[in-house]
């Protein structure tokens, strides 16, 4: 067990961060961190925000004995640029990195914070989805590995391609096994960081079905009848302006949600997948 650790939950949403701590320091050492992203986690997608269809224990414990930021938001509400900007502590403006860029310059890298963290004697790892195009992770990380949904693809196999001891398992998963065997490793003669980045809950864009969860969380909300979204009357969708109503936000929608069958899957899918990473979550807090 280290006993001087930080636990790190920054989740990732569309309009704002939720951000929780979990602290246990002593002034004579620096303390391990782990610091966890999830993908396309809206803000509200936390028991502790009030939310009580998702079941997220360990993400409300960590929310109520740390510091939970809730009118934080991100200055770009794109995946890319916004994980740039955590990497480099720069608005996008400043970066300059979204889908459409190239790499992200080496001079802002090298003051990221992993690579700031490794040049200062902590021991440092990557798992998940770096989701940045950039070149020198190794100048970052001490050991890393980096993936996302398989696109090839398009079925469940885009989320489970990844083995454990010759079993496929769920991204999810393979993740929180990663961040178990990376602590069980770790020295006592040096701090580390390890930053974990789940995929999930983002939808397979390119599946029929878009959400796969492990199974573990197949009773969750079984016999419950999601409620509609509250903005989901067409007024609202009619008062948008053309760009928007044409947008590609509006296909996903009709990938999702276009009918009442789609509607409960998909909300359903996206709540047990979040339930997923809490599980690892509590894996990750046992051991570390």
């Amino acid at each position: 067990m280290f006993k001087n650790s930080y636990l790190l939950v920054l989740l990732s949403v569309m309009y704002g961060f939720n951000t929780t701590y979990a602290q246990q320091k002593t002034n004579s050492q620096k303390p391990n961190i782990i610091f966890i992203l999830t993908d396309d986690q809206r803000f509200d997608a936390i028991g502790y925000a009030g939310n009580k269809y998702v079941e997220t224990p360990e993400m409300d414990d960590l929310a109520k004995s740390g510091t939970y930021f809730n009118t934080a938001i991100v200055t770009t509400p794109i995946c890319a640029a916004s994980r740039a900007s955590i990497l480099t502590g720069l608005h996008e403006r400043a970066h300059n990195f979204n889908f459409q860029t190239g790499n992200v310059r080496d001079e802002y890298m090298e003051n990221s914070y992993p690579r700031l963290l490794k040049d200062n004697g902590y021991h440092t790892g990557f798992y998940g989805k770096y989701g940045v195009r950039y070149n020198n992770l190794d100048k970052q990380f001490d050991e890393y590995e980096s993936y996302d949904r398989n696109n090839r693809f398009k079925d469940r196999r885009g989320y489970y391609y990844k083995t454990i001891d010759n079993d496929t398992v769920h991204l999810t998963r393979y993740t929180g096994q990663k961040a178990l065997d990376f602590i069980d490793n770790a020295s006592t003669e040096e701090p580390f960081c390890l930053s974990l980045s789940f995929s999930a809950p983002h939808a397979h864009d390119p599946a029929e079905d878009q959400y796969f969860w492990q199974s573990e969380m197949d009773k969750m909300l079984a016999s419950t009848t999601m409620p509609d979204p509250e903005l989901g009357d067409d007024k609202y969708f009619d008062a948008q302006p053309e760009i928007v109503k044409k947008g590609f936000n509006r296909l996903r929608w009709t990938w999702r949600y276009d009918n009442p069958e789609k509607y409960q899957h998909s909300v359903k899918g996206y709540y047990r997948m979040i339930s997923g990473v809490d599980l690892e979550i509590k894996k990750i807090r046992r051991k570390a």
